[in-house]
């Protein structure tokens, strides 16, 4: 199967960057919210998977690769995900008085 060459597209750059810039406004207000910190740590977290997949997608040219990288996209994403919240927690439960 040839491969489809990425073509590198200012306008799809300049949405990625802008909506890149709305959702780490959208987290830092979210941090700054009095909720729960595991609510805090929650949200932000998703929002920065979200963030990754919209530089994967509109940057990097993944959905061009073929089903299997999906897959490989959603292991990675697993694994970061369970890197990131589970430290926070940790830290979190022993920070408590």
């Amino acid at each position: 199967m040839a491969s489809i060459p990425f073509r590198f597209d200012s306008r799809r750059a300049a949405l990625a960057s802008v909506v890149q810039i709305a959702i780490v406004v959208i987290a830092v207000a979210v941090s700054r919210l009095d909720l729960p910190v595991r609510a805090n740590i929650a949200i932000v977290m998703s929002l920065t998977v979200v963030n990754a997949g919209i530089v994967a997608l509109l940057l990097l040219g993944v959905r061009r690769d073929g089903p299997m990288v999906w897959v490989f996209a959603a292991i990675i994403a697993f694994f970061a995900i369970n890197c990131l919240f589970w430290p926070a927690w940790d830290i979190y439960e022993h920070m408590r008085p």
